[in-house]
């Protein structure tokens, strides 16, 4: 895999165990989930653009990370963890530290995050371990307390699927 500049072309390989990109609003950023040489589990990366030997770690974590996801405003990344629990994580831009947004009950995976076109908004899909039934979910970035949980249709077929932007 790559990332080619639709500028000049220019192709700039991902680290082989590099997966799920995600440009910066400006585009000077990419985001992945990247597994470090040594180490046996994915963390989230952000590197420049055509620099990408030059990877910086977002979190402290040695958590199981993946899906990483800018917000909107380039404010920071949110993006999925697995420790003891399954949970979404807010990053700053910048900063190191964490803020757990969702956390999901044992038994429960996460999975479909997508961010609102406003940055105020994610929504992600839970997933039992038990009987694979699913269920769609709407927090808050700024309070984590704030949230929704939507009606299922049917138990098999709830997934997020992305936001639309209001005109």
């Amino acid at each position: 895999m790559a990332l080619v500049s639709l500028n000049d072309q220019k192709s700039t390989p991902l680290p082989i165990v590099a997966q799920l990109p995600n440009f910066s609003p400006d585009g000077k950023q990419v985001a992945l989930a990247f597994t470090a040489p040594g180490k046996g589990m994915a963390s989230i990366y952000t590197a420049p653009v055509g620099q990408l030997d030059a990877v910086s770690k977002v979190s402290a974590s040695s958590d199981y990370e993946t899906d990483p996801q800018w917000l909107p405003d380039g404010s920071g990344i949110v993006y999925v963890a697995a420790g003891d629990q399954w949970q979404i994580r807010k990053v700053a831009a910048g900063d190191t530290s964490t803020v757990v947004l969702a956390q999901a009950p044992a038994g429960f995976v996460i999975s479909d995050l997508a961010v609102a076109p406003g940055s105020a908004w994610i929504a992600y899909t839970l997933q039992s371990t038990s009987d694979g039934h699913r269920s769609v979910h709407i927090s808050s970035t700024s309070d984590p307390s704030v949230g929704l949980d939507l009606p299922q249709d049917r138990p098999w077929n709830d997934r997020v699927l992305g936001w639309v932007q209001a005109s």
